[in-house]
């Protein structure tokens, strides 16, 4: 027995004599704590587990509610997949472990218990650190608004020059405020929107932002269109905060343009929140005003003016927009005459052609004619000539119909967002168009006539869904048509009036409006006979309104309350017999029964937030047509028989609102307003509500007319239906709702968007429902039905079709789902498939079990797949020959996936040779540990007798092209040794490659093997992180990488050289290189051979850590190269940042001069052997003369011009005069084991992995 535990002994000895006698209490607790350990790390695994799951819920609500996730969510997500998966397989191994005996069985294998102990201990710190960073404030914030809108404009040649030094003032690190001026109408805006594209394709920039600043100065909506545009969500009030949080934001981007445009007067830039001068040098801004004044007053060092196009360019211009007029001899003459009448102005000119387009001769002599007529205008910045073709342009509109609309429009303030649905309820109210019988027509009439001012040019698209916008010029220009004459309007938006408009002949006017006027009292005495519609807008907390206000306004038609708070509704309202259309919007009036005097209403808005119950005194609006009480959130009363009583109603808007419905029954009276009272508006066209509880809707209420819908039947009221579809219908936790016939059923078969969540057995649902295969359905999203083992079973039903319009198919979280569809499809079936999305399907064994692959999956452009643990494949490679519009596929976290294309079933057609992916931009394999290849090898390509053996295989061969793929993240697959083999890659394959991200492939030991790098040539950002056994990053010493900006290295330990070293075009290898990150990699014995570094011109920022073998970032390879080059610059580096370098002596100990002409920033962090910055004492950064010497290029110099401090860790920036000084005095200041480093053989803890990637993030802005 003495013998067994001597051996027992020796076993685990070995492992404890390593550490230091105070750590061997701690090493045999590994061992007497090995099932606590175990099962502690089991818990937590398992609670990881479940707040993996709801993250992901709230990260996948988040996606279809068309938001982004923060990166902090993203990376949290990512690297708990990597701990869940590394220690799962641990506990896997640990039941094998618990099983081993050692000593002819007779004792437990101690020396692997303490291994596994050792490991589940680590494994317990981690995700006990991950547990507790789930408290995010949020997971997402909204989608930033698309950058700029492409513009297809017509090439100028009179403005090239022009355009030329914008571009160049842009690219003056020195110039940081840039003004454009010029007249109303030359096409400042335009200009400004080319310059920020080009900007963009050219990668000027990193972001780019644009505002409207307009004539009315408003700071918070120019804050909040800087936000939009950069997903800043500003929760905060105060000027000054939200001034800071912007300022916050936009310091973090490293290269950003802002684009202030129609600037009138001078603003302050700090007041905004944007950082200009020397508060951040990376940040420029534009300006667009109509008065160099303005610009030359905001501090631009260059003014650039943009004046009217040429005359050969006004009439390329013209020729484009009129349209065939050089086939028309009658009309060409007088046409080029036109043209020249519209005095270079790009608007006048697109503004007067298309009035004119398809017109006759006739038409185009009497256009010439007022244009040849003398118009004096007072607007200072405004041509008189534009102020004509806009008259042109209006004069010629189609009918009076459209001409109202278009005045209407410019009742709201300059640069407003101005909502299509207020125009339309305006108009109904005014009797504008009496032939549409139905809202929902007159809707699409409406739309129809925005089209045709659109295709005018006298309306443009709204920076919001369902909204149109005014050029300013074009909105003078209406108002001062509405001033006259008949339409006789009075527009004082956005004009910060405090007190009602004093003006002559008040009485006279037919539509005031006092959009966005802080008017705190509406008293009587203003007679407005002829007043028949009245626009109001205070934003203030209390109002008072005169209870006789509206006595002199008897024929008022429309009124639009808006952002007031009205203690008291004057109860002359209720005198307005004619008032047909009425808004409350965003109001909070404690008592509304006034209202139900007014028995002509047809249009009722009301949004107050605080409304608890409509009076009894609704059921008199007995015309109402349209009722909305969106974001009514505390309504929990409708009195019984009032809903009824509105039998002429088409619309109802409960969205976010009423949902407490009473159950109707026969033997007692309901408390509250019921369904079936909906039943008396047999004209119900357009309906959105919630209804809580589907034993509460009426199996026989039916719907018959209804064209538009967005109802929640179940628990949660979904406040993000997609705008794009018109009919929507969300079902969850309601299994008991009847679905055979009735209301409900007739709901699903119209739906374009249908959700379901958590009702059991989803498939039944589908199939029992219609025999069409869902005709109308355009979106289906299906979420935690776990009794469904697929959602088409065509086995058992076969309808001639099968989902043939569907766009979006979204399956999340059926733990039972087998199959999408199981048995043959039939033809067109998904042929309209856009996106496909399948998150969290721990059963699903394949897509479509179909082996022949008929169906048409041609219009599939995004494919999103994650946690599908026993997906094995993704496509058949018949299916994959198909999808030739596919942009972009992710697929992630599917541990048994061995390959994305499987070979083809029996009896299916044999594809040719190669599979193409023509469109293909973005593609990302992570988590796919079992992965062996992209596409199942076949017999007819030539074989490589090499690569026979599947553990050979590369990733990509020539099975598969990738012409225009940009984007390649490769994270987690363990079983790739090789990406791609040079005798099977396509010529054609990753040529356009802009990103290159790989990460976890265990067994990959070189990145690019010999050859590939020419298909890389377009590479801007590469990076390569935690593979074990690279020990090339690229075999090709010749490789350039031309385009390269961004490149990061992590976490490669066996790396011992980079190949720009060798390269023999060393100095172009990495001519264009910004960002380089080097971490973790501690083979390495230097970072550049002293010829290399003189290709690193444009190099920004340089941060590297924790390589220990380092001993020099710039070594000479050889004595001749260090003699053979007297000066190393780094001309562009600003940034430098050294960390953890346990042997680094100094960043060089050569002969050449250093020099690092823009270096500022300069941190050094537990470096303990490196007393001096070079090894030469001479330094001549503090002297302007020094540094313009003859004296200063000889050998050993180091040249720090803008340098004035380093960061030493944590402590306060620190300067001696010069770098060396600083360095040699910190390195005596410090105390001993300050600079020593923590880490134990190059590990990394969750914390600081974590750190590390959101370093890299911020690396990208």
């Amino acid at each position: 027995m003495a013998e067994v535990v001597m051996n027992i002994a020796c076993s685990i000895v070995p492992e404890l004599v390593k550490k230091p006698v105070v750590a061997i209490g701690r090493e045999v607790g590994y061992l007497f704590h090995y099932n606590r350990n175990i099962a502690d790390l089991r818990n937590h695994i398992t609670n990881l587990k479940e707040l993996r799951v709801y993250v992901q819920g709230k990260v996948g609500e988040a996606h279809r509610n068309g938001e982004v996730t923060i990166p902090e969510v993203d990376e949290w997500l990512r690297t708990v997949n990597i701990v869940i998966e590394e220690y799962g397989e641990l506990l896997h191994a640990e039941e094998l472990v618990v099983n081993n005996k050692c000593f002819i069985g007779l004792c437990p294998d101690l020396k692997s218990r303490y291994k596994v102990s050792k490991k589940a201990k680590k494994g317990i710190s981690i995700a006990a650190e991950f547990e507790n960073k789930t408290s995010f404030y949020r997971v997402s914030v909204p989608a930033p608004l698309p950058t700029l809108p492409s513009l297809g404009s017509v090439y100028f040649e009179s403005r090239e020059s022009t355009f030329a030094m914008i571009v160049d003032a842009l690219k003056d690190d020195e110039i940081n405020i840039i003004g454009v001026w010029g007249m109303g109408g030359v096409g400042k805006t335009t200009v400004v929107k080319e310059i920020a594209k080009y900007a963009e394709i050219n990668h000027l920039f990193d972001e780019v932002v644009m505002a409207v600043v307009s004539l009315t100065l408003d700071i918070r909506k120019i804050q909040d269109q800087i936000a939009d545009m950069l997903g800043l969500h500003m929760d905060v009030e105060s000027d000054y905060g939200r001034a800071g949080r912007l300022h916050e934001r936009i310091k973090r981007a490293k290269r950003i343009l802002i684009i202030l445009d129609d600037v009138w007067e001078s603003l302050s830039l700090d007041a905004i929140g944007i950082p200009h001068s020397h508060a951040h040098k990376g940040c420029k801004i534009v300006l667009t005003s109509r008065n160099e004044r303005v610009c030359v007053e905001m501090d631009a060092q260059k003014c650039f003016c943009i004046n009217v196009l040429s005359k050969s360019d006004a009439w390329t211009l013209f020729k484009r927009t009129a349209g065939n007029i050089e086939e028309l001899p009658d009309v060409l003459p007088i046409a080029k005459e036109v043209a020249q009448e519209c005095a270079g102005l790009p608007l006048a000119i697109v503004t007067v052609a298309r009035a004119l387009r398809g017109k006759s001769d006739v038409v185009w002599k009497d256009a010439l004619h007022q244009l040849n007529k003398s118009v004096s205008r007072t607007i200072s910045g405004v041509h008189d000539y534009m102020y004509v073709s806009l008259q042109l342009s209006y004069d010629y509109l189609e009918s009076e119909e459209l001409k109202h609309f278009f005045l209407l429009c410019c009742l709201f303030p300059k640069g407003y967002d101005i909502p299509i649905e207020s125009i339309v309820r305006y108009g109904m109210g005014l009797r504008l168009f009496e032939h549409n019988s139905t809202l929902v027509e007159l809707r699409v009439g409406a739309q129809t006539m925005f089209e045709v001012l659109k295709s005018c040019s006298l309306l443009l698209d709204g920076n919001v869904e369902e909204s149109i916008r005014m050029h300013d010029i074009v909105r003078d220009f209406a108002i001062k048509v509405a001033s006259r004459g008949e339409h006789a309007f009075l527009i004082r938006a956005g004009w910060k009036l405090t007190e009602w408009p004093k003006v002559k002949a008040i009485e006279q006017y037919r539509v005031i409006s006092l959009i966005e006027n802080p008017i705190q009292e509406f008293s009587s005495g203003n007679s407005c006979p002829n007043l028949e519609m009245l626009l109001l807008q205070c934003e203030s907390d209390s109002v008072k309104i005169s209870g006789d206000f509206f006595d002199a306004m008897t024929n008022l038609k429309v009124l639009d309350i808006r952002q007031m708070s009205i203690p008291q509704m004057p109860t002359s309202l209720g005198c307005l017999k004619k008032l047909r259309t009425l808004c409350l919007q965003s109001c909070k009036v404690p008592d509304l029964s006034v209202i139900g005097n007014l028995k002509d209403l047809e249009i009722l808005s009301i949004a107050d937030p605080d409304v608890v119950e409509l009076p009894l005194g609704f059921r008199q609006l007995i015309k109402l047509r349209l009722l909305d009480l969106t974001d009514c959130q505390k309504l929990r009363i409708i009195p019984p028989g009032v809903m009824s009583s509105w039998t002429l109603l088409e619309c109802l808007y409960m969205r976010n609102s009423f949902k407490d419905w009473g159950v109707h029954s026969q033997d007692k009276e309901t408390s509250n307003a019921s369904l079936t009272e909906l039943k008396a508006s047999s004209c119900l066209k357009g309906l959105e509500m919630h209804i809580p509880d589907a034993e509460l809707y009426p199996k026989d209420l039916v719907f018959d007319n209804l064209l538009e819908f967005k109802i929640t039947i179940g628990n949660n009221f979904d406040q993000h239906y997609a705008s794009s579809y018109t009919t929507n219908l969300k079902l969850e936790t309601c299994q008991g709702i009847a679905l055979e016939g009735g209301g409900v059923n007739m709901l699903l078969k119209r739906a374009q968007l249908v959700v379901l969540k958590d009702l059991g057995v989803v498939g039944n649902v589908l199939c029992d429902l219609t025999d069409n295969g869902f005709s109308d359905l355009k979106c289906l999203r299906v979420d935690d039905c776990h009794g469904t083992e697929n959602v088409v079973n065509t086995n058992e039903w076969m309808p001639p079709c099968v989902f043939p319009v569907v766009e979006v198919l979204d399956l999340s979280y059926m733990c039972n789902l087998r199959e999408i569809c199981q048995g043959h499809l039939p033809s067109r079936s998904f042929c309209k498939l856009r996106e496909l999305r399948l998150f969290e399907l721990p059963a699903l064994i394949n897509l479509w079990d179909d082996p022949i692959g008929n169906s048409c999956f041609g219009s599939l452009r995004v494919v999103t797949i994650s946690d599908c643990d026993e997906l094995k494949h993704l496509f058949r490679q018949c299916i994959a020959g198909g999808l030739r519009q596919l942009e972009e596929l992710d697929v992630r976290s599917c541990s048994n996936m061995e390959e994305i294309l499987a070979k083809d079933g029996e009896g299916a057609v044999a594809q040719e040779n190669v599979i193409v992916f023509p469109e293909l931009k973005s593609m990302k394999l992570v988590g796919l540990p079992n992965l062996m290849r992209f596409c199942h090898k076949t017999n007819i390509l030539p074989s490589d007798s090499s690569l026979d053996d599947p553990a050979q295989e590369p990733l990509f061969d020539r099975k598969v092209v990738f012409p225009a793929l940009e984007e390649l993240d490769l994270w987690g697959l363990y079983n790739i040794k090789d990406i791609w083999h040079i005798q099977l890659l396509p010529t054609e394959s990753f040529c356009r490659l802009r990103k290159l991200s790989i990460g976890y492939c265990e067994n990959l030991i070189t990145v690019i093997p010999p050859g590939v790098g020419e298909w890389l040539k377009n590479l801007e950002e590469f990076s390569v992180w935690d593979c074990d056994l690279v020990e090339e990053v690229c075999e090709d010493h010749d490789l350039t990488l031309p385009q390269i900006r961004v490149f990061r290295l992590l976490g490669l330990p066996r790396l011992k050289h980079i190949w720009w070293n060798k390269v023999s075009s060393r100095f172009y290898s990495l001519q264009n290189l910004k960002t380089l990150r080097i971490y973790r990699c501690k083979g390495l014995k230097y970072l550049f051979s002293v010829s290399a570094s003189k290709g690193l011109k444009q190099l920004q920022t340089l941060k590297i850590g924790k390589c220990d073998m380092m001993k020099e970032i710039v070594a000479a390879e050889s004595q001749e190269e260090d003699y053979d080059v007297d000066t190393i610059v780094f001309p562009q580096l600003q940034t430098l940042e050294i960390k953890y370098m346990l042997q680094l002596t100094s960043f060089y100990q050569g002969n050449c001069t250093l020099q690092f002409l823009s270096l500022e920033k300069l941190m050094l962090e537990k470096c303990p052997l490196m007393k001096t910055f070079t090894e030469k004492p001479i330094d001549a950064s503090t002297t302007t003369q020094h540094f313009f010497s003859d004296q200063s290029f000889s050998a050993g110099l180091l040249i720090t011009p803008k340098l004035h401090n380093i960061r030493f860790g944590y402590l306060e920036e620190v300067w001696k005069g010069d770098l060396n000084s600083t360095v040699h005095f910190l390195s005596k200041e410090r105390k001993p084991g300050e600079w020593e480093g923590k880490e134990e053989g190059g590990t990394v803890t969750a914390q600081q992995f974590h750190s590390e990637i959101v370093e890299e993030e911020e690396d990208k802005v």
